[in-house]
């Protein structure tokens, strides 16, 4: 056998690894629809450090874009970013009003942080 199909196997599968490899990197799901101008959008990131940064800032492109395109602004109501500066995924959702120019809902967002975890105290 020639030298040069021994090599060949090796190349297809490191050829197909690597295309694989940058397909699955990452992914912004599609706006759903939550209420009459209220949405949410998801982005998930994977394979490097500070994901979670980057598949924040791609959900909230999405949100702007969808917006845009409808001719209104962009008014984030909540998001949650899972991941940290290490981790190697990072996922990120975003929840999302569009609003017209003028609209009274239209300013500046304020947000706090969310509690991920409530006690409730059922005694009596």
């Amino acid at each position: 056998m020639s030298d040069a199909l021994n090599g060949a196997p090796m190349k297809m599968i490191s050829g197909w690894f690597i295309v694989a490899f940058l397909v699955g990197c990452g992914s912004s799901g599609s706006v759903q629809k939550l209420g009459p101008d209220t949405y949410t959008v998801r982005s998930q990131v994977v394979f490097g450090p500070g994901k979670a940064t980057e598949a924040q800032a791609n959900a909230l492109s999405v949100a702007n874009n969808f917006c845009a395109s409808q001719g209104k602004e962009v008014v984030v109501d909540s998001y949650n970013t899972m991941g940290h500066a290490m981790s190697v995924t990072g996922d990120s959702e975003v929840r999302f009003k569009c609003l017209v120019k003028g609209d009274a809902d239209l300013r500046r967002p304020r947000f706090e942080a969310q509690p991920n975890l409530i006690i409730e105290n059922r005694q009596r």
